[in-house]
């Protein structure tokens, strides 16, 4: 088998892979290109028989936005988005999977050592939005965490994102932290949170805000012992007995740590 024939092997794999991945569904049809019904075997033709832009730098945006990092305009890569496009699930590039959406099954879970819960909730967090494992409890911690403030992070798609620091000496308020949370789970970016527990456990402690299940917030919680993706660990707030803000304050702490679009 020669290398040729390799790279095309590999780009059908992984639009066959892309596909399981996807959601379906009258509500997520939106976010796809409709299913091409020409026979051509040219992705730019195909693309400009529904009207859609077909330049290369196009295909480049789409190709991003369907998981392939090293678009080149190769036939292995236009095939195997032409498979897709033909299915119909072929994602525009304004429909980009956001840094959870596309990361929370590939990165890896951390718990927590001995009073380091918002180093690892953010090196988790950074993670996400880096799509590998850049950053450790230990690395975090090492810079206390600070290091986010103004920090710009490149995601895999090419969209960039500066971190927010709001901890330490900002108290904040419920409002402005639900404010924030609501923010980032519209636009599916990894949030460290402050938490305390109401069934008698830890008034001081940070977790990982990935979305909400219903009117519950998803999390990924540091202080549980887990391994695999943060996925495969995901919990939420109420089932582990946590409120919002820090409660070994005097008044409750409202802190957090987030990333904006840059």
């Amino acid at each position: 088998m020669n290398d040729k024939t390799k790279r095309f092997l590999a780009s059908l794999l992984l639009a066959l892979c892309l596909t399981s991945a996807l959601p379906s569904g009258a509500e997520a049809a939106g976010d796809f290109f409709p299913a091409a019904g020409t026979d051509t075997p040219s992705l730019a033709d195909a693309l400009a028989s529904l009207g859609a832009d077909s330049s290369f730098a196009y295909r480049a945006e789409i190709a991003i936005a369907n998981g392939y990092r090293d678009y080149t305009g190769t036939a292995g890569q236009n095939t195997a988005l032409l498979y897709l496009l033909r299915l119909g699930r072929l994602r525009r590039p304004d429909k980009a999977l956001s840094p959870v959406e596309a990361n929370i099954g590939k990165v890896s879970f951390l718990p927590q050592g001995a009073k380091t819960c918002k180093a690892t909730a953010a090196a988790m967090a950074v993670n996400l939005l880096l799509g590998r494992e850049a950053e450790t409890t230990e690395t975090m911690g090492s810079r206390l965490c600070r290091s986010i403030e103004g920090e710009t992070y490149l995601s895999p798609d090419g969209r960039t994102w500066v971190g927010t620091y709001r901890t330490d000496s900002y108290i904040g308020s419920r409002e402005a932290l639900l404010a924030a949370m609501e923010e980032a789970v519209q636009g599916g970016i990894p949030m460290v949170i402050p938490v305390h527990s109401t069934a008698g456990g830890t008034r001081h402690h940070w977790v990982l805000l990935l979305g909400k299940t219903g009117d519950d917030w998803r999390i990924a919680d540091p202080a549980r012992a887990g391994s695999g993706s943060i996925e495969a660990n995901a919990v939420t707030l109420a089932s582990r007995s946590y409120d919002l803000g820090l409660a070994d304050y005097e008044t409750l702490h409202y802190g957090y740590v987030t990333f904006l679009p840059g």
